[in-house]
């Protein structure tokens, strides 16, 4: 796996649509497995691939363990367009914040509260036990997001994984 100095080991997981087109709501969904022992997340972004539809959705992040929320619930992720992205701060309270890019490449939100300069960037970082990171929504959305995550173990032999429901 790719590492980027100062971030750690990057895994990046295939998009996939966050609602069922059949009505079945699968959420929570698995996104990253943590296992062999502590890590800390640098950099944990969300990248629409596809565009969103019209349904009313919320999103947001938790930990399987205890189902520990790793930010507030985004309320509106209805309409957004390809190449949105949705980011944490590593504060638990903050809401997920959103950034949009532009036509010109230049993104409005985000990028404030505990994050660093730069989309994604978790400025403390945030320590985590093994499990996996879930993606939880309301709502049949048909918009498909694509995760990336950075990661220094803190345990020797600590690794994270992109995995996928089957």
């Amino acid at each position: 796996m790719p590492y980027l100095p100062g971030f750690g080991v990057l895994v990046t997981r295939t998009a996939e649509v966050l609602g069922n087109p059949a009505g079945a709501n699968p959420s929570p969904r698995n996104l990253f497995r943590i296992a062999g022992g502590a890590v800390k997340v640098t950099l944990l972004v969300g990248r629409v691939t596809t565009l969103m539809d019209a349904t009313a959705s919320t999103l947001r992040l938790q930990h399987s363990n205890n189902t520990t929320f790793l930010c507030a619930a985004l309320a509106a992720i209805a309409d957004d367009d390809v190449e949105t992205l949705y980011e944490i701060s590593g504060d638990v309270a903050d809401l997920m914040y959103k950034l949009e890019i532009g036509a010109a490449g230049a993104g409005r939100g985000g990028l404030h509260g505990g994050i660093a300069a730069g989309a994604g960037v978790i400025a403390n970082g945030m320590d985590m036990m093994p499990g996996d990171i879930e993606e939880l929504w309301t709502g049949d959305q048909d918009g498909a997001i694509q995760w990336t995550l950075c990661y220094l173990p803190i345990t020797v032999g600590a690794t994270v994984i992109a995995v996928y429901d089957l």
